[in-house]
């Protein structure tokens, strides 16, 4: 009876630590871009994504998904992007059987 209380203990202590690993915080250098010094041209609508897989929902399998590697990612999308506009940012949490993933994607519109 103890042991299943220490095991049941040290489950929801495990499963407490590791609930948010994501990596959000300040993403975008610079929100504002001087229109004399912007070139302007559209390149196009862009997507990026950065994402974790939790093996047995509890075991992280590499880095921890970040705003920025999302937003760098939209922007390796097309070459010659500067800047990114009309950003948009969606954080889900998918679930399968024995594995969770965390994506953070980022839509936006390309400039150079």
């Amino acid at each position: 009876m103890l042991d299943s209380r220490l095991l049941l203990l040290c489950l929801a202590g495990l499963l407490a630590v590791s609930c948010s690993t994501s990596n959000h915080g300040s993403f975008i250098s610079s929100t504002y871009i001087d229109q004399k010094k912007a070139k302007g041209a559209s390149l196009g609508a862009v997507t990026g994504e950065s994402k974790q897989t939790w093996v047995l929902y509890v075991f992280p399998r590499g880095e921890s998904p970040s705003t920025r590697e999302a937003i760098e990612d939209a922007k390796s999308k097309r070459p010659g992007t500067q800047y990114l506009s009309d950003v948009t940012i969606d954080d889900q949490m998918l679930w399968g059987i024995g594995f969770s993933e965390q994506i953070i994607r980022v839509e936006a519109e390309a400039h150079r």
